[in-house]
């Protein structure tokens, strides 16, 4: 054996807890959770720089360059894997196989701390605690000196300290929640169902936004962090809270995997998996959403939508194109959901997207234009209203189609109506543009104050702070808000010629 053969590694060795009493129980269903199970393996592993180079029945063995980035994957895959996995995690020497299998003495060790780490939980050797630093290695909490199975030496394991039940409860006293809720990972095996994943992710925000009364980052902020960059959403956004999860769908068919995580403890909250037909969508969006409600104690009012055919569900969430897209529809995504209003005119979403998508083009065209398509437009949100009262963007819709130099009265009942249902994004941008266009500055610079808050990565929403500071006569606070938008954003014109006025 060469020299070349052996390199320094850390591996992260995992199996499924009570494996045997499960496939005894019911072999069929077993084997395939394990199935499905590997991949969500591999996504993670792939997030933190690593990858799977061993499987054997339920265990599998991963190696990682980094030995951080070992740890992080380590307590993700502990904390989030249905069925509950152990995990083991060990620095040291082993042989490379030309087949890219790892074998020899930091694999054992990986393997014996798997064994006796518990469901669920992760031990990492003292090998490893010794060479990383940061928060993450703070909070490893030594279990004292192991002797492992059929090996002479002992070794000193440490686990993930838990964040006390006193300390919670002070965490969850001092500060309101602020959730941000990822785009779930698309597992299905075509890729262009992520526009599936992703319209699920999306509806499941809204939902919460709108029935647990929590604050949540707006989903153009929340929705740029995919892949490995998710690990880094809840300190960029500012979130206390990461709700985060997969998609798998086959036909008719979907499974949805859900966890919430605490930002400052990394410890999950809570988890669930969902295996239900396309004809239950909506209730499963609702389930999770009342569970994130419970787990950060707040009380949750479901939203009633009608049972939709799948294929339709399906045609409305690619004309959505995605929240962003709504506000700048392209033709052919207007004619789907006038389509859809046709053929399930009780689909209340469909008239939302569509008196919204119609309202932002009337705003590209001249005033007068606008006065004559306004009738038609407010006749499609009131038909959404009437099925949905709640529903946001029928609301925006009537607000884009008002004169922009009077109807205050009619501005601020709409208004008054949102705050009964709107998530803080959507409300905050509403009182922001209004109390700015009836001089209420003070009031605007508060209102986009907090709407930056919960929109950080919105480059219109960073606009909507600069304005209201320099009409202010807080030149420099304004101009500064602006320039850091434009650097950020170099293609935004209107923050360009903000700053050129």
């Amino acid at each position: 054996m060469t020299d070349t053969a052996r390199k320094l590694a850390t591996i992260v060795a995992l199996d499924v807890a009570g494996y045997s009493a499960r496939t005894e129980a019911d072999e069929a269903r077993t084997t395939a959770e394990v199935a499905a199970l590997r991949k969500v393996i591999e996504t993670i592993a792939a997030k933190y720089g690593g990858r799977v180079f061993n499987t054997a029945g339920d265990g599998f063995m991963l190696e990682f360059g980094s030995s951080l980035a070992a740890v992080e994957a380590a307590f993700e895959l502990a904390e989030t894997c249905v069925p509950k996995v152990r995990v083991g995690v060990h620095l040291g020497d082993v042989v490379v196989q030309p087949n890219g299998d790892l074998l020899g003495h930091g694999v054992n060790v990986a393997a014996r701390l798997m064994a006796r780490s518990d469901p669920g939980g992760a031990l990492v050797s003292g090998a490893v605690r010794q060479s990383i630093r940061g928060p993450v290695a703070e909070r490893l909490q030594s279990q004292g000196m192991l002797k492992l199975d059929k090996m002479a030496e002992t070794i000193e394991a440490f686990a993930l300290a838990a964040v006390s039940s006193a300390v919670a409860a002070q965490l969850s006293e001092s500060s309101e929640p602020v959730l941000a809720v990822l785009p779930f990972d698309n597992l299905s095996s075509d890729a262009e169902m992520a526009f599936f994943s992703d319209g699920v992710s999306e509806d499941i925000l809204g939902r919460i936004a709108r029935g647990a009364g929590l604050k949540v980052i707006g989903r153009i902020s929340s929705f740029q962090f995919r892949g490995s960059d998710k690990a880094k959403a809840a300190q960029t956004l500012g979130a206390t809270h990461v709700l985060d999860g997969s998609i798998r769908r086959a036909g008719n068919k979907v499974r949805i995997a859900a966890h919430l995580t605490e930002a400052a403890s990394r410890s999950t909250l809570w988890s669930d998996k969902f295996d239900r037909g396309l004809e239950d969508i909506f209730a499963v969006q609702d389930e999770i959403s009342e569970a994130i409600a419970q787990a950060l104690n707040t009380t949750f009012f479901h939203t009633k939508t009608a049972a939709i055919d799948p294929a339709i569900y399906d045609l409305y969430l690619k004309a959505r194109g995605g929240g962003a897209n709504m506000f700048f529809p392209p033709a052919e995504s207007i004619a789907t959901l006038e389509a859809i209003t046709r053929i399930a005119p009780a689909f209340a979403p469909a008239w939302g997207a569509l008196a919204v998508g119609r309202a932002a083009q009337a705003r590209q065209k001249t005033f007068p234009e606008r006065a004559n398509l306004r009738p038609e437009i407010e006749q499609i949100a009131q038909t959404c209203l009437d099925l949905d009262p709640q529903n946001m963007l029928a609301m925006h819709a009537r607000l884009l189609v008002l004169n922009p130099f009077g109807d205050f009265v009619t501005t601020a009942a709409i208004i008054k109506q949102a705050g009964k249902a709107a998530t803080s994004v959507h409300l905050n941008l509403f009182l922001s543009v209004f109390y700015e266009s009836v001089g209420q500055t003070r009031d605007a610079i508060k209102a986009a104050l907090a709407l930056r808050e919960l929109d950080k990565q919105n480059d219109r929403d960073t606009l909507a702070v600069g304005l209201p500071l320099w009409r202010a006569g807080r030149y420099a606070e304004g101009i500064a808000a602006m320039e850091e938008a434009l650097e950020r954003w170099p293609d935004t014109y209107d923050i360009a010629a903000s700053l050129i006025i």
